[in-house]
């Protein structure tokens, strides 16, 4: 799923289904406790943030950022093995993903299903013709009955 801006998911979506705000207090929580933080790093870059430089954990004939789910997922990277490939974090990297793209699919669902219904309560509040026109229309009906009834 295309993104236009990660900031839905990251400051709506994301704090929504993980369980708490902040990790524990220690210096590096553990991957798989269920904080907003753990859930935004399945969707970081190797060599796009200070956490993972890519001259620490990507091979040198790599000359773009990789996604941390390829390498978490993958043995090796470019011919050259990983040195963060982790099976489990992997696999939870990729239910949270799942859970992110399926809340939004379900936002969007919903979103437009409530446009929709606004759309028909204001199609049914707002005549298709305004009252002074239906006036003016009576008005010249009757004028014009009461010339056809004098000729």
């Amino acid at each position: 799923m295309a993104y236009t801006s990660n900031s839905v998911r990251d400051m709506l979506v994301i704090p929504w289904l993980a369980d708490r705000s902040d990790c524990s207090s220690d210096a590096a929580p553990s991957w798989d406790e269920d904080c907003v933080s753990n859930w935004r790093e399945c969707y970081l870059n190797i060599g796009g943030t200070p956490e993972y430089p890519a001259w620490q954990y990507l091979p040198t004939n790599i000359t773009v950022s990789v996604p941390l789910l390829t390498a978490l997922c993958e043995k090796k990277v470019a011919g050259e093995m990983q040195t963060l490939y982790d099976e489990e974090h992997c696999f939870v990297c990729q239910a949270r993903q799942r859970a992110v793209s399926l809340s939004l699919v379900w936002t969007v669902f919903v979103l437009e299903h409530v446009l929709v219904l606004v759309k028909l309560f204001l199609a049914a509040l707002v005549p298709d013709v305004p009252r002074w026109v239906e006036l003016e229309q009576a008005k010249q009906r009757h004028v014009s009955e009461r010339q056809r009834k004098k000729q």
